[in-house]
């Protein structure tokens, strides 16, 4: 679930959309691919860069801080656990809120059509869930507070189902200012899994990516999805020796973790994503 909220003065617009866990039974089909090499290295490398300079502007930590403190106590008003900062979705927040900065833009999707989905997957080398992102900027006047950029989000219904979200488990925040302009990003995660190791951005096959996942991970098997669109690589078993990938390209990493509710099946969720070398 996404949400974005912008202000100038008095005028307020919000929308959402959600995602939802996919369940699936696997089968073992002959794995193969056509993805094409993407740009996602570059974008990777723009936002590492944007957490080091904060795209021109300042981060402001205190708010930062503040916002979990914000939204734990709205959500103990409504009986759901409390959220747990997470270091890599903290990064991935900061990342966007700077590269909005930067840029002077603002919206769920980068220019080059990313989403906070890739931008969790590039930082979170460790996670297996969901994502969301709530946004929010303001114009005009002193760096908001964390009350305020939680007002916000609050009173709208897209933003408010995110931050009462019973299935997040966990989030980070990167709030980022810049002349007037204070921009405030979100990253919600409802986490399934850790992998043990993180897994490499750049990997040389299909049984690298096995033989970290392999490591006393819940992970029972995976696909990797073409970042951009095209036709996905797996299913591969990690108690099968895996293949090479044989085309480059950026991939989503699918892993397939056991339902516990239905024998036999799994729940396929998101990972980190990977650049093949071929």
């Amino acid at each position: 679930m996404s949400g974005i909220i912008h202000r100038r003065g008095l005028m307020l617009t919000a929308a959402a959309a959600m995602a939802a866990p996919s369940l699936g039974m696997p089968g073992r089909a002959r794995a193969w691919a056509n993805a094409a090499p993407g740009s996602i290295s570059r974008y990777y490398e723009r936002l590492r860069a944007r957490v080091g300079d904060a795209g021109g502007g300042r981060f402001l930590p205190a708010a930062e801080d503040a916002l979990l403190g914000e939204h734990n106590q709205f959500r103990a008003a409504q009986r759901l656990r409390p959220l747990i900062r997470h270091a890599a979705l903290d990064v991935a927040a900061r990342a966007q809120a700077a590269d909005m900065i930067e840029r002077s833009y603002f919206a769920h999707e980068a220019p080059e059509g990313y989403s906070s989905v890739e931008r969790v997957g590039l930082f979170a080398r460790r996670f297996v869930g969901l994502a969301g992102e709530n946004l929010v900027e303001v114009e005009g006047g002193p760096p908001s507070s964390a009350p305020e950029l939680s007002e916000l989000w609050r009173d709208s219904p897209g933003h408010r189902a995110n931050m009462l979200r019973a299935g997040y488990s966990h989030v980070g925040f990167g709030v980022a200012r810049k002349g007037d302009r204070t921009v405030a990003a979100a990253a919600f995660g409802e986490s399934f899994a850790e992998l043990t190791e993180p897994l490499a951005f750049r990997v040389g096959g299909v049984a690298s990516v096995a033989q970290t996942l392999g490591v006393a991970s819940p992970v029972r098997g995976f696909g990797l999805s073409p970042v951009g669109g095209g036709r996905s690589l797996g299913p591969f078993w990690l108690e099968d020796p895996p293949p090479q990938i044989e085309v480059a390209g950026a991939y989503a990493l699918k892993p397939y973790l056991v339902d516990p509710a239905v024998r036999g099946r799994y729940i396929i969720v998101d990972g980190p994503i990977i650049e093949a070398d071929g």
